[in-house]
């Protein structure tokens, strides 16, 4: 396995080990006092937050095989960057599930998109 791999399987593992930050209250949302936070928006397939995944996804599959091909890793630079994208991506749902939150397929949807376009770029210089 590419050493980047290594590299961001041990991040994956350290962040599942990890408390999940707590989030201050939302000033004007909810009072301190309340003990139920709003009601979550609904997982829509649309929307900043995906274009964030894509984004984020895009720019870590980039940088991973950038930093791969620095090092002289070669033609396994591609697949290390997307491997390593793809674990940031699954490590973000496993921390939003800790904090209290849920796991999103559809999130996971858009790093794909994300990663196959960085990998795609990546390969076409080749």
């Amino acid at each position: 396995m590419p050493a980047l791999t290594h590299i961001a399987l041990g991040l994956a593992a350290l962040l599942a080990t990890q408390p999940a930050p707590a989030c201050p209250p939302l000033v004007g949302s909810w009072h301190v006092a309340d003990v139920t936070p709003p009601a979550v928006a609904a997982d829509r397939w649309f929307g900043d937050d995906k274009l964030q995944h894509f984004t984020m996804s895009f720019a870590a599959t980039s940088f991973a095989f950038a930093t791969a091909r620095s090092i002289g890793v070669g033609e396994p630079a591609a697949p290390a960057g997307a491997a390593a994208a793809l674990v940031a991506g699954i490590a973000k749902e496993v921390w939003d599930v800790r904090g209290g939150g849920s796991f999103s397929l559809r999130d996971l949807v858009w790093d794909a998109a994300g990663i196959l376009a960085g990998y795609a770029l990546a390969r076409s210089g080749h």
